[in-house]
């Protein structure tokens, strides 16, 4: 499948209006036409906690329109004051009242089934109402719903809620699971395909607006120093680690139905592989970075069971954390994984023969998301001197900490301070040069992975949104392994305690990276 061409929307800069705590420069949305957005499942979880805090500070900050109409949309027949505490529910204590008022204010709610022509129509009488008098209008829909109802619901907006312009006045975000495997992916995409063009759909990955995550490509092609050293010569292994101290409170009965491949890998550190692995693109633009991305997914070999290790937690040591199997939501006797470390393969002239280290699991002994770049320290002939200079040295190591405490780190080898004690004193000590991000920008709010994402949606900016075919290709390298380890007859996940550092084999494997401990 080749790349897809995706357009963003050019917007002026605008000097910023009055903000909380706001000190990164972003331009105004400046809408020619009446802009809204409608969120479907409006009485959950994500809606309540992500996206109406989102909604708010962007509209506080003056970096959505102030005119913009905000619509709720769900099943649950709401009152007006128990839409509002949903509202407001997330919103930061230290907000004004006023502006709280002027952002309740600017939002309705609209009852209905996802299925019912009648109900679209109800909702888009509350929409023309608010457009009434606009020459256009931008309709914003997003779907913080379980993917069996995109069909349904995008089928509805297409034969009810599209504006006067039509399918080019809507955009519609799409939140994951997208499937979960290749055959699932595809009849969902034959579903949603024919209905809006690639264009109008903005499938969410949270992942892709994290501060550190959106790091990668500028670190990489703004710093030759990097990019010249960014390949299989110099580095011998990058390892992707997701590690959560949580296991999944509550949540089991859902995760049991993902297992820990599909709920992060496939998309979260799939992603984060395809930034640090792609070519340059030939733009900074959309359409160029996801066709980049695209690209070097589909020289990524399928990952294979035979380079894979998976786990899963089970009661902690002291008795105190309960096992997955205990969680009263689970299936009895489920063999789904909550731990998995494997290796893949990039098939491109630049990474031949580097493994790229995937892990990825819960109730951990640790929480962090991060990558780890080891470097070789050289050629065969520079590492030999090297090693006959400083017996025991260790080659350099990139590290992009993506949560907790953001920061880029280069490891390096550095004289052990003091006194040197003897003439041939060769004593090192591992150091490392630290970006922190906290440390560097103690006055920079890092905004929530949403704000940026619904941002980009009002601007029409699809760069940190996933592409079908990015979706396809990843689904192409998880699903054999997939279906491996998910066979009846296949043999149980190894179990590890809660709290503890994973399956006891884990750390050793693979053998042959050449990896740090993780």
């Amino acid at each position: 499948m080749s790349c897809k061409t995706f357009h963003a929307h050019e917007h002026q800069n605008h000097s910023q209006l009055p903000r909380l705590q706001q000190t990164r420069s972003s331009p105004l949305v400046v809408a020619k036409e009446k802009v809204s957005i409608t969120v479907f499942g409006a009485s959950g979880d994500l809606a309540v906690k992500k996206l109406f805090p989102a909604l708010f500070r962007l509209r506080v900050e003056g970096l959505i329109p102030s005119d913009a109409s905000i619509f709720g949309y769900a099943r649950s027949k709401l009152p007006r004051e128990k839409f509002e505490s949903k509202l407001t529910a997330k919103i930061p204590s230290g907000a004004s009242n006023e502006a709280v008022a002027s952002f309740v204010a600017q939002c309705s709610y609209v009852s209905g089934a996802y299925d019912k022509i009648e109900d679209f129509t109800n909702l888009r009488l509350a929409l023309e109402e608010t457009e009434r008098g606009s020459a256009s209008q931008l309709r914003i829909y997003y779907l913080s719903l379980p993917e069996s109802t995109f069909e349904t619901v995008c089928r509805g907006i297409r034969n009810v809620l599209l504006p006067a312009a039509g399918e080019s006045g809507v955009r519609i975000v799409l939140e994951k699971p997208f499937g979960k495997d290749t055959a699932s992916y595809l009849q969902l995409s034959r579903q949603l395909s024919p209905l809006f063009p690639e264009t109008n759909y903005y499938r969410i990955d949270h992942y892709l607006a994290k501060e550190m995550i959106q790091t990668i490509v500028p670190l990489r092609f703004s710093n030759p120093m990097l990019e010249s050293t960014w390949n299989s010569s110099n580095i011998c292994s990058v390892e992707i680690s997701f590690k959560e101290k949580i296991g999944t409170e509550g949540r089991g009965g859902y995760f049991d139905g993902y297992g820990i491949i599909r709920d992060v890998v496939q998309n979260h550190l799939l992603q984060v592989l395809a930034l640090i692995a792609m070519e340059p693109p030939a733009t900074v633009d959309a359409s160029a970075i996801r066709c980049s991305k695209a690209t070097v997914l589909r020289e990524v070999a399928p990952a294979r069971f035979e380079e894979c290790l998976v786990g899963q937690y089970g009661r902690s040591l002291d008795g105190k954390e309960q096992g997955y199997l205990e969680d009263p939501t689970v299936p009895a006797g489920s063999k789904m994984a909550t731990y998995a470390r494997f290796v893949l393969h990039v098939n491109t002239p630049r990474w031949k023969g580097v493994p790229f280290i995937i892990t990825a699991g819960k109730a951990l002994d640790e929480q962090k998301v991060e990558v780890r770049m080891k470097y070789r320290g050289g050629t065969h002939a520079t590492s030999e001197k090297r090693a006959a200079l400083y017996p025991g040295s260790a080659g350099e190591e990139l590290v992009i900490r993506v949560q907790p405490d953001e920061a880029v780190l280069l490891n390096l080898n550095t004289k052990l301070p003091g006194l040197s004690q003897q003439p041939d004193d060769r004593s090192l000590v591992r150091t490392a040069i630290s970006l922190d991000y906290k440390v560097k920008y103690p006055d920079v709010r890092l905004p929530d992975a949403y704000e940026q994402l619904l941002l980009d949606v009002f601007r029409g900016d699809q760069q940190r949104f996933v592409g079908d075919d990015e979706l396809e290709t990843s689904w192409n390298i998880v699903s054999p392994l997939l279906h491996a380890i998910e066979r009846a007859d296949a043999a149980p996940p190894m179990i590890y305690p809660f709290g503890s550092s994973g399956p006891p084999s884990s750390l050793h494997f693979p053998l042959s990276s050449g990896q740090s401990k993780l």
